[in-house]
């Protein structure tokens, strides 16, 4: 316990003279913490990044992140606490020191992560529940494959942030 107990100590002493002070001169367009967090769960499941499909898809997918955790509790008590402070606690308690002026669905990249590592660990026990459980399993997997697909296609197809199409424009003005 002490070996997590004295960083722990260090990086508050740390953030409480250092990094508190700390002015940014970013600023993005107004923002909606609730909006935020629902985008960024849809985008982690295969959903849309906005409009009314990722505000009802990152619902759903907060609450599959209670009902994992749970789930988890129940199987390894060390394991959830591990996963609720990773994927839940540590970013409010980074949101909540902080005041961003700009936030974006990019910013709980690691929570989306470790929120997929989790289910990763849980899906398997759904195939062990018999024919129904096997059934839902491959359903699952399907429909984040699929979902997921979209966006790699569209990201294969279109390149990332159009610098395809900046590209051409330098080398052609350039000549």
């Amino acid at each position: 316990m002490l070996c997590a107990a004295l960083p722990a100590v260090f990086m508050i002493g740390l953030h409480a003279v250092f990094f508190r002070h700390i002015q940014l001169a970013v600023s993005g367009p107004p923002y909606s913490l609730a909006d935020i967090v629902l985008r960024a769960a849809s985008l982690c499941v295969g959903g849309p990044g906005s409009g009314p499909g990722a505000t009802w898809i990152g619902g759903g997918a907060l609450a599959l992140l209670a009902v994992s955790l749970a789930a988890l509790y129940r199987r390894d008590r060390d394991l959830s606490v591990f996963f609720a402070v990773t994927i839940v606690i540590a970013p409010a308690a980074a949101l909540g020191l902080t005041h961003a002026g700009m936030l974006s669905e990019r910013y709980f990249l690691m929570p989306m992560s470790f929120f997929l590592l989790m289910l990763a660990l849980l899906l398997p026990d759904l195939r062990e529940r018999g024919k129904a459980g096997r059934l839902v399993f491959w359903a699952v997997l399907a429909l984040f494959v699929a979902a997921n697909g979209r966006h790699t296609c569209r990201l294969v197809r279109l390149g990332r942030g159009g610098y395809q199409e900046a590209l051409r424009v330098m080398a052609k003005d350039s000549r």
